[in-house]
């Protein structure tokens, strides 16, 4: 039997009794504070919240108020130039992002004049770049304080390994920064054999040092480009990727539990966002796709290319199709180019046309265009929020050592 008290939805008297006596412009207020995943679970709640993701008021409300996530008057930009032999990071601030300074890179000779990217986001003031053309060079740095560290690298025996890099982030359960790779024994020299099988899965942990083997019952998808910048991000304890178990296989959104060391259920993408390129078909693959994190959430910006112009849809549950809900769909946009990143309070960062330094900044609540210019010569290929902070990377690890010396 039903609980009299309980509202339904079968019961239109309830219905009202829970909101007549409630201003809409304070179920909005509520509302555009939460996560997505949270709005899209009220939705069955009143039937004029099913379609909040549609209302214009809302959405704006809705984007305007990323204040909780990364609105914070510290968090600065920073970018990276990295189209040469020669990347270099700026760091920007203020309204309207100056140039603050250019970061001083005093890494080892292995990391000199190589094209460096930047893997994933800025977290607690620490980055993590790696070498695209040899994703064995991998550098964990906090650009304040100057440390740094080199990840080990960590081959098979007897295999010549291809490692490739899939997720940065932090582990706030342990107090760990790590890292997700994919290393694959593609049959050269691995003990006279070509079988790819011998490819596997491993996380590297910073607190201890050394890779784990994760151990996996199915096949994961895993990214086919690099550089791999816009289609990884980290989120709340997670990794998250767009990956494919073969070229011509589905794609899928990855996501991975740093605090577990485990693989969560893989989200398939919708078919027709994702064509490959052919002689028939010049449409929208990979490169065409961004991740980002809007509000608290996992969200993709397509981008589409005659005449230019994008989408953007947000992720309400993680392995359900079915949630990925369209925010908004912009077009047409002739003075930008490649969507870059995602800024504070709905903001999306464009780069234009020109190698001359400029990005567009593209306001999702106004449809207002602010073009930033960086400074000619710049090609701007990377932009990551970035908090200052003077996080160890050493401290954490130091402890561990001390305990491991005390227990033996």
């Amino acid at each position: 039997m039903q609980n009299p008290t309980t509202p339904s939805m079968e019961n239109p008297a309830s219905e009202n009794r829970v909101t007549n006596h409630i201003p809409r412009d304070l179920h909005f207020s509520v509302l555009s504070n939460l996560p997505f995943k949270s709005v899209n679970r009220f939705s069955s709640v009143h039937r004029s919240w099913y379609h909040l993701h549609e209302n214009p008021a809302f959405l704006n409300m809705f984007l305007a108020s990323e204040s909780h996530y990364n609105d914070h008057p510290d968090v600065k930009l920073l970018f990276n130039t990295n189209m040469t032999l020669s990347p270099r990071l700026y760091l920007c601030s203020g309204e309207h992002f100056k140039i603050e300074s250019e970061l001083e890179m005093e890494f080892p000779s292995s990391f000199l004049n190589k094209n460096l990217s930047i893997l994933g986001s800025a977290i607690h003031g620490v980055i993590c770049l790696y070498e695209v053309s040899n994703q064995n060079n991998v550098i964990v740095w906090n650009p304040v304080n100057g440390q740094k560290h080199v990840l080990p690298t960590n081959h098979a025996e007897n295999c010549i390994s291809n490692v490739l890099v899939h997720g940065f982030g932090y582990d706030h359960v342990h107090q760990d920064f790590k890292v997700i790779q994919y290393v694959v024994n593609n049959g050269v020299k691995c003990l006279g054999s070509r079988d790819q099988s011998n490819s596997f899965w491993q996380v590297y942990s910073l607190v201890n040092n050394k890779h784990t083997k994760i151990e996996v019952a199915f096949s994961v998808p895993f990214l086919h480009y690099k550089p791999y910048d816009g289609m990884e991000v980290y989120l709340d304890n997670v990794c998250y990727w767009l990956g494919r178990i073969s070229e011509d296989d589905q794609l899928y959104l990855v996501s991975f539990n740093l605090a577990k060391n485990k693989f969560l259920t893989n989200t398939p993408l919708d078919n027709k966002w994702v064509r490959y390129y052919d002689e028939y078909d010049f449409d929208v693959t990979e490169l065409f796709l961004k991740l980002v994190v809007i509000h608290g959430s996992v969200a993709m910006i397509i981008q589409h290319t005659d005449p230019f112009s994008f989408s953007i849809y947000i992720l309400g549950e993680i392995g359900m199709k079915e949630t990925w809900t369209k925010l908004v769909n912009v077009s047409p946009l002739p003075s930008m180019k490649d969507s870059i990143a995602a800024g504070k309070k709905g903001v999306i960062f464009f780069k234009a046309y020109e190698k001359d330094g400029k990005v567009a900044c593209y306001d999702l609540t106004t449809g207002a265009v602010e073009e930033l210019n960086f400074g000619a010569g710049k090609n701007i290929r990377q932009i990551v929020l970035y908090k200052e902070s003077d996080r160890s990377l050493s401290e954490k690890r130091k402890n561990t050592c001390l305990l491991e010396g005390i227990n033996s």
